[in-house]
């Protein structure tokens, strides 16, 4: 689990927020080969990995999320 505010690009072993319709949050670690799942479709964490921090990222279905850095605020609330 790292938390490396000065990377510019998501990498693998990254803690990672995807923000989604109506500011739902969820937060996770960045791993190769897996894959985050919701109601709103699925997401690869290939597919996230390599990205800016800030990119709008699709589900398969095309839901939008936001991949984001999480805070120490989001971390602990």
């Amino acid at each position: 689990m790292l938390f490396t505010p000065s990377s510019s690009f998501a990498r693998d072993g990254d803690l990672a927020q995807l923000v989604g319709l109506r500011h739902k949050h969820f937060i996770l670690t960045l791993q190769s080969g897996a894959k985050f799942e919701t109601h709103r479709g699925i997401l690869q964490h290939d597919d996230l990995i390599g990205q800016l921090w800030g990119t709008q990222v699709f589900s398969h279905i095309g839901a939008p999320f936001f991949l984001l850095q999480p805070s120490l605020a989001d971390l602990i609330t």
